[in-house]
């Protein structure tokens, strides 16, 4: 019997030796079929077309490791002509777990103004899981209703479903702390997108950036570039302030640091940047740079050096952290260190769909660490 596969390009007949035989045929040649007459593309008629078994298949579509470079693209090429998709439900079968993986972020990361950077981390973990047809489903949770971590219905609902993993978005230590440990009793593998502080969480996977290495980069770039005075202003905080002390020490300058309070949103950083500016266009030996603790607090300086008839860079180079949109569009261009966000979600995609693949075995990579780099533009 002949039948036309989804996309109505491949037949299958059995041959006189009874194999299934798959050829490529016109679009057009046997005319358009319905749904009862049409074939469900499985992974042994990917496997047949591709001469080979059904588990190298399963290996390919699940990305796992010991296939050929060849013959893995060869067998993904042909299921996507065929019209392969993967059996969700059977594989929550085999697995005992629901084929999906939970993404939880906090809703002041999702709705205030650093969604830019926090939707970037969302979209590379979807791009990897969508590789692997490995379904997201994503939770906003308000930390002001939920301030000791997620409702216990949230909770009660994630042990009871078994999904393959859940991802957390940064937060206090203490309060991913419990989460962790119930989820770990569930056994349900968990990463961290960009967790800086891990203590007591040994147990979770963790991508974060190394925020140190781009300031180390910004300081070494204006130092190559002349630049004698360089300081840092902002939040003292050691994630920026350890790589700046230590790059410092690299080339041969005095730290100069201008400490500001905490700040909670762009408009505060900026307000605070341009304190700064001020009191930095009042010193008779004042610096000839400044690494900023985040774009927002740069445009800020920038903004008091002009009120203060300082020139940027002429006069002070200026270097902010993040690099945001709206770091191409201030005048001058921002000279920043890029956090790289979308990376940052992809590799944390990529960690909990191995270590979930790994069928209880204990993860071999329970870190990776991706490095921030400085991107340079006009004001520095």
């Amino acid at each position: 019997m002949q039948g036309v596969f989804r996309k109505k390009r491949w037949i299958v007949d059995p041959g006189p030796t009874g194999v299934l035989c798959f050829a490529k045929v016109p679009r057009t040649e046997y005319g358009t079929l319905n749904s009862e007459e049409a074939c469900v593309v499985g992974l042994k008629e990917v496997a047949a077309a591709a001469g080979v078994s059904a588990r190298t298949v399963s290996r390919v579509m699940r990305d796992e490791a010991n296939v050929a470079i060849e013959t893995r693209e060869r067998i993904r090429q042909l299921a996507k002509e065929m019209g392969y998709r993967p059996n969700l439900a059977a594989r929550g079968l085999r697995s005992k777990r629901a084929h999906e993986v939970v993404l939880i972020a906090w809703s002041t990361a999702v709705f205030n103004d650093g969604a830019e950077l926090h939707l970037r981390r969302i979209e590379g973990f979807e791009k990897r899981l969508t590789e692997a047809d490995m379904p997201l489903k994503v939770r906003i949770v308000n930390p002001d209703q939920y301030p000791d971590g997620l409702p216990a219905g949230l909770l009660d609902e994630l042990t009871a479903r078994q999904p393959m993993g859940v991802a957390l978005f940064p937060n206090l230590p203490e309060v991913l702390r419990a989460i962790v440990a119930r989820l770990r009793e569930a056994d349900i593998p968990v990463v961290l997108l960009d967790q800086q502080e891990t203590g007591g969480l040994q147990h979770a996977l963790n991508v974060r950036a190394d925020r140190q290495h781009g300031i180390k980069q910004a300081v070494h770039h204006l130092a190559g570039h002349g630049r004698r005075r360089i300081g840092y202003a902002g939040i003292d905080t050691p994630s920026r302030v350890t790589g700046y002390r230590e790059a410092m020490a690299e080339v041969g300058q005095e730290p100069l640091i201008f400490a500001t309070r905490v700040a909670h949103t762009s408009a505060e950083l900026f307000h605070l940047g341009r304190e700064v500016a001020a009191r930095i266009a009042a010193m008779v030996d004042r610096p000839d740079a400044i690494q900023a603790y985040a774009d927002s607090m740069a445009m800020g300086l920038i903004d008091g050096f002009r009120a203060a008839g300082v020139s940027v860079p002429g006069d002070i180079a200026v270097v902010g952290f993040d690099d945001r949109t709206c770091s191409t569009l201030c005048f001058p261009a921002l000279t920043t260190v890029h956090l790289p966000n979308f990376e940052l979600g992809y590799h944390a995609g990529d960690l909990i769909l191995k270590h979930s693949l790994a069928h209880g075995e204990p993860p071999v990579e329970r870190e990776r660490v991706i490095p921030a780099r400085l991107v340079v533009r006009d004001s520095a």
